[in-house]
């Protein structure tokens, strides 16, 4: 008797289990189906684009290269909104045909972060802009911002690659940049010799 209430007992729990996984398998297929009827209905739907695609357009930003952009740009950092910078360059400075005008973009990136008082965050863009345009100004401004990010021998060595050509007609204050150069060494213990004569 003991056994049959044993086997009884096991068969309404084996049905019961099988009975569970039978559902959960027909769950299965019909959510499974349902989600793929729902895919091919968000698949044939025609959405517009999206205000932020179509921003990225050349045709919205005035011109292929971004100058209109370029110029608001520089009037917002002019009137001290860096925050207005980065919203009119940051989205759109790496698509830019131009070399020239994403140089441009990214110096003004830098200089609105060093306006916020960011020099780290200042000084990827300050790269990029150097690396589009080599210039003693952006060299400067790069050495000028790893000084004050406290990077002193990523400092020094761009006040230093200044004095190995001198562009005299950059504007560079080329003695501060002496300066400098005597400063930090003081502070790292460097002790590099300084070329001569600089403009």
């Amino acid at each position: 008797m003991k056994k049959d209430r044993t086997e009884r007992f096991l068969a309404i729990v084996g049905g019961l289990v099988i009975g569970a996984c039978l559902s959960i398998l027909l769950d299965g297929f019909i959510i499974t189906q349902r989600v793929d009827s729902i895919a091919n209905k968000v698949k044939t739907i025609n959405y517009p684009t999206p205000p932020t695609a179509m921003a990225a357009t050349p045709q919205s930003l005035g011109t292929p290269d971004g100058s209109q952009r370029l110029a608001e740009a520089n009037a917002a950092l002019q009137n001290g909104e860096p925050d207005k910078v980065e919203q009119l360059l940051l989205p759109y400075v790496d698509s830019w045909s131009s070399p020239d005008d994403q140089a441009q973009g990214y110096l003004m990136l830098g200089q609105a972060e060093k306006q916020m008082n960011h020099a780290q965050l200042a000084i990827p863009y300050i790269k990029k802009a150097y690396a589009l345009q080599p210039t003693a100004q952006t060299l400067f401004l790069l050495a000028e911002t790893y000084d004050q990010a406290g990077d002193n021998r990523n400092a020094l060595s761009s006040y230093q690659q200044l004095l190995v050509s001198p562009d005299p007609n950059s504007g560079v204050d080329y003695d501060q940049v002496r300066q400098r150069i005597i400063e930090l060494d003081a502070i790292l213990g460097t002790q590099i010799p300084l070329p001569a004569s600089t403009p």
